[in-house]
C-alpha cells in the first residue's frame, strides 16, 4: 500500500488538529474491495487516548496515519460496515509492520469502543455536506468515493 500524502490542518468545524489528504488516495479493505478517499478529506488520524500511546502509537505516528486513514474513511463515509472498517485497520496495521500485540490491542479497542464514532453526529453530517460540496465544486463525482 502506498502511504497517503497528508498535511497537518486545523479543522474549524471539529475544533481540532488533524490531517488533510492531498490528492485522491486508494486502498483495499479487508474484503478486497477498493476504495478512494477524496482529495481534501480531513481526519484526526487514530483517536487513541493519550494514556494509551505507550501501549500502542500516538495518533500521528506514521504507522497510525497510514492504517487509520482507511478506518477513519470507513467510519465517516459508511462505505463499509463498522466490522469491516475495524478488520481493515487491523489488516493494514499488520501489513505495515505494527506488532501483533499492538495491532490486536487497537483492533479490540475499536471493536469495543468505536460504535459512537461510527455513528454520525450533527458535526459529522455538516462536514459530510461540506465535503460533498467541495468534491462537486472540483467537478468530481460523488459516486467515485461511495458518497
Amino acid at each position: 500500500m502506498n502511504p497517503p500524502i497528508t498535511v497537518p490542518a486545523f479543522n474549524e468545524l471539529y475544533q481540532e488538529w488533524g490531517l488533510n489528504v492531498v490528492g485522491d488516495w486508494h486502498f483495499t479493505d479487508s474484503l478486497g474491495k477498493r476504495h478512494t478517499v477524496p482529495d481534501g478529506y480531513w481526519c484526526n488520524a487514530g483517536s487513541i487516548p493519550k494514556p494509551f500511546w505507550q501501549l500502542t502509537f500516538s495518533p500521528f505516528h506514521p504507522i497510525m496515519v497510514i492504517a487509520a486513514l482507511p478506518h477513519d474513511w470507513g467510519y465517516f463515509s459508511h462505505v463499509m460496515p463498522k466490522a469491516v472498517a475495524d478488520e481493515t485497520l487491523y489488516m493494514h496495521l499488520r501489513e505495515i509492520g505494527a506488532g501483533s500485540v499492538k495491532s490486536a490491542a487497537i483492533k479490540t479497542a475499536v471493536a469495543m469502543f468505536g460504535e459512537s464514532s461510527y455513528q454520525r453526529d450533527a458535526t459529522d453530517r455538516q462536514y459530510l455536506a461540506q465535503l460533498r460540496a467541495d468534491i462537486h465544486a472540483r467537478g468530481g463525482r460523488l459516486e467515485r468515493y461511495g458518497l
